[in-house]
């Protein structure tokens, strides 16, 4: 596990879930088995705020590039 912006990263063979510690937020994604992108698996829209909405943008970035850097995803 690592951090990047103050989130935490946690790369498996099969996810990448990124967490922002101190306040429980987290969201793990999956790479899709058919298309080159990544499918969340967490339930996403369950109290969306201004907040969650800001650290699900964050992770997002963070898990694409993660994706990338490990070959699950190519341009």
């Amino acid at each position: 596990m690592h951090e990047i912006d103050n989130l935490a990263i946690e790369i498996t063979r099969n996810s990448i879930t990124i967490t922002k510690p101190h306040t429980g937020q987290h969201v793990t994604y999956s790479k899709d088995p058919v298309f080159p992108l990544l499918v969340a698996t967490d339930a996403l829209r369950e109290n969306l705020d201004a907040p969650r909405a800001a650290f699900l943008a964050e992770a997002w970035k963070a898990a694409h590039a993660n994706a990338c850097r490990i070959g699950w995803l190519r341009s």
